[in-house]
């Protein structure tokens, strides 16, 4: 947590292990900030298997449009 703290101006980079530690709100909170900054390893780390815990999060619709509505559709 004190590296996480510490790193805060890379909210994403510390989503999986968040989550590992059963922390969802925070790793949510982070989600949320690095979606605002445009994180560019976002899309990938709410794609990720580690990730999926967030999809049962209420704030995560808001999260898949920000991040996901740029994306092509086919």
């Amino acid at each position: 947590m004190e590296i996480i703290e510490k790193d805060s101006n890379v909210h994403g980079i510390h989503l999986v292990a968040l989550i590992a530690m059963g922390m969802l709100d925070e790793a949510m909170k982070k989600v949320k900030a690095a979606a605002e900054t445009r994180f560019g390893l976002l899309p990938f780390l709410l794609s990720v298997p580690e990730g999926a815990a967030l999809k049962q999060h209420p704030d995560y619709p808001w999260v898949h449009e920000k991040v996901f509505s740029r994306m092509p559709r086919n």
